[in-house]
């Protein structure tokens, strides 16, 4: 295209810090006619031998002045637009020089069909439901993933996995809050040790890359004192007995299998269930809430473990950050774990009156997302705050994208 007289080849453009008498005697790009006369008779000639047939075109006019084919391409066969339909000139919807609009044919892209054979995920794919039916319909229907960004040294995912091995080699010799009460500082310290070296070891072993002496060092000192801080806290809760740590469950919602792996089930004093999901990020109750929550991973887990007729009195994020640690979460209002008890606040946020309606409206969440997933529900309808999570799909949407910050992408 645009294979014109005025540009093809280029004009001539030496750089303007540089000597142009040296520009022209090294051939450099753009430093004379003759030069770039020479490169675009070698890109022509690699252009009329890429294909059986090569078109060229051009504009016959160039800001309002008659313009012709480059000479390069002059000894060709000039055909008209006619000559070059030809026979299936007559057969397209629109032909040129008719005067005649073209008839546009709406499509509704609509949903994707129906989930009909059996697919396995994590809890995940409710996540993405949640946030934007079409970000769940591409990534788990149709298998696309933005590339990982590369990151130097260790990425938040890998820290957030080394701790996790951590406190579940800690707490794997360690069972109740009273054998945790009855270590020494120094037991405690040697069992914290050990455990983040394990971990350490655990990781150097699956990791593909080489992650450096020092940093991992590093890393075990942070680990080493936000375990020590938490572990400070597990101290003041009420009596527990760690039941389950890292534990494989499947919650089959047909046509869907939702693979889990829970961090952590603590058995309490009355015998019930609190699940604890380890965060080294910022964690907020709040995402429970609503129809399309942003975390919906423990209400699925208090699902899966109440169909399996157990008794569930409470869920929570174990938040481990340098700047905080806390246990985060709701339970039921008799719960021994006083500091989740159920509160009227939990009722003001979450429409529910109790801790038992509480979960009664998450199985109907869970079991909708679901049912929505499996329907080919697909609709390009993020909820505030998730837009970005469309950044990754531009490609396949018909539409631009618009964000607050008004930039169109």
């Amino acid at each position: 295209c645009s294979m014109s007289e005025q540009t093809w080849p280029n004009a001539p453009s030496p750089h303007p810090l540089l000597p142009a008498a040296l520009q022209r005697e090294l051939a450099m790009p753009h430093a004379s006619a003759e030069r770039e006369l020479i490169y675009a008779s070698q890109i022509s000639e690699k252009l009329r031998c890429s294909a059986e047939q090569v078109v060229v075109s051009f504009p016959t006019v160039v800001d309002d002045n008659p313009s012709a084919v480059s000479s390069l391409f002059r000894q060709h066969k000039h055909l008209t637009l006619n000559d070059l339909l030809a026979g299936d000139y007559a057969r397209l919807p629109y032909q040129p020089g008719s005067g005649q609009p073209l008839a546009l044919e709406q499509i509704q892209a609509g949903n994707a069909p129906p989930l009909t054979n059996p697919l396995q995920a994590g809890t995940a794919l409710l996540a993405s439901q949640s946030a934007c039916p079409f970000v769940a319909f591409a990534r788990y229907r149709l298998k696309l993933n933005a590339l990982p960004e590369p990151e130097s040294g260790l990425s938040a995912l890998d820290r957030g996995n080394l701790l996790h091995y951590a406190l579940e080699n800690f707490w794997q010799p360690i069972k109740t809050r009273q054998q945790l009460l009855d270590l020494s500082e120094q037991q405690l310290t040697e069992n914290i040790s050990r455990a983040c070296d394990v971990a350490l070891t655990e990781f150097i072993r699956r990791s593909a890359g080489d992650v450096g002496e020092q940093l991992l060092a590093l890393e075990s000192k942070r680990m080493r004192r936000l375990m020590q801080r938490w572990l400070e806290k597990e101290k003041n809760r009420q009596d527990f007995t760690v039941r389950h740590l890292e534990h494989k469950m499947e919650l089959a919602l047909p046509p869907l299998t939702l693979s889990m792996r829970i961090d952590r089930i603590d058995e309490l004093a009355d015998g019930s269930l609190l699940v604890i999901d380890y965060k080294t990020g910022l964690s907020n109750i709040n995402r429970w809430w609503t129809e399309r929550p942003d975390e919906p991973q423990l209400p699925a887990y208090n699902m899966l473990l109440e169909a399996e007729q157990q008794k569930v009195s409470g869920i929570a994020f174990a938040e481990l950050r340098a700047d905080q640690v806390a246990l985060k979460g709701v339970a039921d209002q008799d719960s021994p774990e006083i500091s989740l008890q159920w509160q009227d606040k939990h009722s003001r946020d979450s429409g529910a009156e109790n801790w038992q309606q509480q979960q009664q409206q998450w199985q109907a969440v869970i079991q909708q997302l679901a049912e929505d997933f499996a329907n080919g529900e697909a609709a390009i309808d993020p909820k505030p705050g998730a837009e970005l999570r469309l950044v990754d799909y531009a490609p396949l949407l018909r539409t631009g994208l618009q964000f607050e910050s008004g930039a169109e992408h």
